[in-house]
C-alpha cells in the first residue's frame, strides 16, 4: 500500500464519501490555504448561512 497521500484532494475524487478525507490529506487540509483570506471566508459562510436558511424555511412548510 502507498503511504504517500496528496497534500490537497483531487477535483474528482468519486472515493471521497466511501473513503474519507483522510485518503487525500493527513493534515485535513483540501486546497491551497494561502489563498485564503477573511473577506473570502465571510463571504462563504454568508452565502452558507442563506443558502440554510432557506432550506429551513421550506421544511418548516407544512405539507399539503
Amino acid at each position: 500500500m502507498d503511504t504517500k497521500r496528496p497534500t490537497t484532494a483531487p477535483t474528482n475524487a468519486p472515493d471521497l464519501l466511501l473513503h474519507g478525507l483522510r485518503a487525500y490529506t493527513s493534515t485535513g487540509v483540501v486546497g491551497q490555504p494561502s489563498l485564503a483570506s477573511a473577506q473570502k471566508g465571510a463571504a462563504l459562510l454568508d452565502a452558507f448561512e442563506s443558502q440554510f436558511a432557506r432550506r429551513l424555511d421550506e421544511l418548516r412548510k407544512p405539507i399539503p
